[in-house]
């Protein structure tokens, strides 16, 4: 689209008379350059910060989930002897750790002793 956009600036200077020896085309041939490279750095910039933003909100919502699913294997290997499920500050979900922790004390209450048979 650049390319176009000074390629129409330098017919318009050819028709007007203009030879390349003329310093109208190195003004345009500077300004093109000066363009493309705002326009990169531009870019990169933007793609750098979003990268940088997206692996932050991912890890936002990801860590919570691996940490659920690591204290509830963890939960299971120890029979139940664990303390409660909490997140790290700023992270997202912070409703679920208090489910989880409601859950199991729920579930543990339901608990009912063993009968011993025989004798």
């Amino acid at each position: 689209m650049i390319y176009i956009h000074f390629g129409h600036m330098e017919a318009h200077a050819f028709e007007s008379g203009l030879t390349t020896a003329h310093p109208y085309f190195s003004y345009l041939q500077d300004e093109k350059w000066t363009l493309l490279l705002r326009v990169g750095l531009s870019w990169g910039v933007a793609s750098s910060a979003t990268l940088f933003f997206s692996a932050a909100i991912t890890s936002k919502m990801a860590g919570p989930l691996v940490r659920t699913l690591n204290y509830l294997q963890q939960f299971k290997k120890s029979h139940g002897r664990m303390g409660p499920l909490k997140f790290r500050q700023g992270d997202f979900m912070q409703e679920l750790p208090a489910a989880v922790n409601e859950a199991i004390q729920s579930d543990k209450s339901f608990e009912k002793p063993l009968k011993k048979t025989g004798s």
